[in-house]
């Protein structure tokens, strides 16, 4: 890994551990086990570093969920691995990062609001007709009210979830609202298919 990919990704792992606040230059030089004048050949302060992290980080997802139709062989084995994705996320996340980016860095909330309209709407779109060519998901699905129902989801999860709710809770709230979608768009062969998905996992924790 280039050095300036290293601290690009530790300093982000701190980030959402601790907050941006929270944590200063030398906290990155630390953990990346170099001299702070290291990381100003890269960037030019904190808040540059972050722009660069939340760019790699979307970059990163973008181009693993155009991978996803290809990568697995159905729509709701696809569709879950991207719930699975989406939970780990969240579970790494902590209320401070969430409240100091909404807080101190409104640009990078709003462009972290949009990934839901620029990329993962496309996602849950394609997933529906894939599911439908499949006969794994209703018929009468209209992907565009389904990508829209599943952006509300992740309104409510983003924007309430981290100040109200406990690690634990948060994370049920996140499986339950998944599991309830997915439920939603299946036929009854995708509900045959799901249930021996989720017997197989039950199977192999």
């Amino acid at each position: 890994m280039k050095k300036k990919d290293e601290i690009i990704d530790r300093s982000f792992k701190l980030f959402l551990r601790y907050g941006v606040q929270h944590i200063t230059m030398d906290d990155v030089a630390n953990e990346c086990g170099i001299s702070k004048k290291t990381i100003y050949k890269y960037f030019e302060n904190k808040n540059d570093l972050l722009h660069h992290a939340i760019e790699i980080q979307v970059n990163k997802l973008e181009i693993n969920l155009k991978t996803y139709p290809e990568k697995f062989p159905n729509a709701i084995i696809s569709l879950k691995s991207f719930f699975d994705s989406i939970t780990t996320v969240f579970d790494i996340i902590s209320p401070v990062f969430v409240a100091e980016i909404k807080k101190f860095y409104p640009n990078i909330y709003i462009e972290i609001l949009k990934l839901k309209e620029t990329i993962i709407s496309p996602f849950i779109k394609e997933n529906i007709n894939q599911g439908k060519k499949e006969k794994l998901y209703k018929n009468n699905l209209i992907d565009d009210e389904f990508s829209k129902s599943y952006n509300i989801i992740l309104n409510m999860i983003f924007m309430n979830s981290f100040s109200t709710n406990s690690k634990g809770e948060q994370h049920q709230s996140i499986v339950f609202f998944n599991n309830l979608f997915l439920h939603r768009l299946v036929s009854i062969k995708g509900l045959n298919e799901l249930n021996k998905i989720n017997l197989k996992i039950d199977n192999n924790p």
